[in-house]
């Protein structure tokens, strides 16, 4: 039998969304994973989420990057959940979800999905990772993923795949990270692109990493909240108090299309 997905967009990340709620999904089969996010050969995505059933919260949210790896959290992804969840009438404009080691906050205001993003962790400005001439090392932080950012004049010609894999990988960060190649526009606006670990290529928009961009650009003194972050599948916005407790990420988020997997 197939299963029965949802194809949604938030600026341009996509992912497939299923509704898990009977648990049935075989989440341990990492070739199907990788076969659905498959751009060519299957539904292709930038990952694919889970909605399942949580025991204190409106449901649970499992990410699973294309490379089959479980992500801890993805910021345009749980916009897109927070609308899965609303057309499937489980909740109304305001959420309480769980995601794995967090508890998240949702609303729909005017057809904007808006999620409070973590409180940042691991805050270091300046953090250098070998940056090449031209580059200014923003710093690292971690909002649910980590994200290193650097600050440059001209993003449009930027060769992400190239530099983001070598920043990613680099030694500093044992773990991986997420790059985020930023531009200022002025006091209140970025350019933003992102190449992100476990897709392992550049995504057309990264909610996680245009907070950290706005978060490491308000620490340096770049910008001021709220910013508006310009990435290649549109417009994100990002609100935040001096303090970094109270962040919202809030945009569009569209469904495309809906299907059944029969990989």
């Amino acid at each position: 039998m197939g299963i029965p997905f949802h194809k949604y967009s938030a600026t341009g990340n996509d992912f497939v969304l299923i509704d898990d709620r009977d648990g049935l999904f075989p989440v341990e089969n990492r070739e199907l994973l990788q076969k659905i996010c498959a751009r060519r050969t299957g539904v292709g995505a930038d990952g694919i989420i889970l909605l399942q059933t949580s025991e204190k919260y409106d449901f649970r949210m499992r990410h699973f990057n294309p490379d089959a790896g479980e992500a801890e959290m993805c910021g345009n992804g749980a916009r897109s959940l927070i609308r899965f969840a609303f057309r499937l009438g489980l909740i109304e404009d305001k959420t309480r979800f769980e995601s794995m080691f967090f508890v998240h906050e949702g609303r729909i205001d005017n057809g904007e999905i808006k999620i409070k993003m973590n409180t940042p962790r691991n805050l270091e400005p300046r953090k250098e990772a070998g940056a090449p001439s031209g580059f200014e090392a923003g710093g690292y932080v971690e909002i649910g993923v980590p994200h290193y950012v650097l600050f440059l004049e001209d993003v449009q010609s930027l060769d992400v795949a190239q530099l983001g894999s070598g920043f990613a990988h680099h030694p500093v960060f044992p773990k991986g990270t997420n790059v985020d190649f930023v531009e200022i526009q002025n006091e209140h606006e970025l350019k933003m692109r992102t190449f992100e670990r476990g897709v392992e290529a550049e995504t057309l928009s990264c909610g996680t990493g245009a907070t950290a961009g706005a978060i490491i650009a308000n620490l340096l003194g770049k910008v001021t909240a709220p910013v508006t972050v310009q990435v290649p599948g549109g417009t994100l916005k990002i609100d935040f108090d001096t303090e970094y407790e109270n962040i919202w990420l809030s945009g569009p988020v569209d469904e495309i299309y809906r299907g059944e997997l029969l990989l």
